[in-house]
């Protein structure tokens, strides 16, 4: 199933990946590896699509993904840089500033 996924993230095709983003999001195993996967959607052309991606990846809830969210808190559209500061305050747990160079700061002290 998770090799048809993949591809499916990879496709290109919105339908296809918002399928496969969907799925990832009920897992309950591997989440890390899981995050992994789903962290590559977050460089698709379109907002949406990132700000879903942002969203699963909360759902997952594997600190590994920290550093794509950070990435993405420089995202041009405020929905998507939204959706990676909420995904990343659920799973650290911490109460992070807007601001993106600090809360790189942050995740790499603690």
């Amino acid at each position: 199933m998770r090799p048809q996924l993949r591809a499916n993230l990879a496709s290109g095709d919105p339908k296809l990946i918002v399928v496969a983003l969907r799925a990832y999001g009920e897992h309950r195993t591997r989440r890390a590896q899981l995050a992994e996967e789903v962290a590559t959607v977050l460089a698709d052309p379109r907002p949406e699509i990132r700000r879903l991606a942002c969203g699963v990846l909360q759902t997952l809830g594997a600190a590994s993904s920290s550093g794509a969210l950070a990435a993405a808190l420089q995202d041009p559209d405020p929905s998507v840089s939204n959706a990676a500061w909420n995904a990343l305050k659920a799973i650290t747990g911490l109460d992070l500033p807007r601001d993106p160079k600090r809360v790189r700061e942050i995740l790499l002290n603690s």
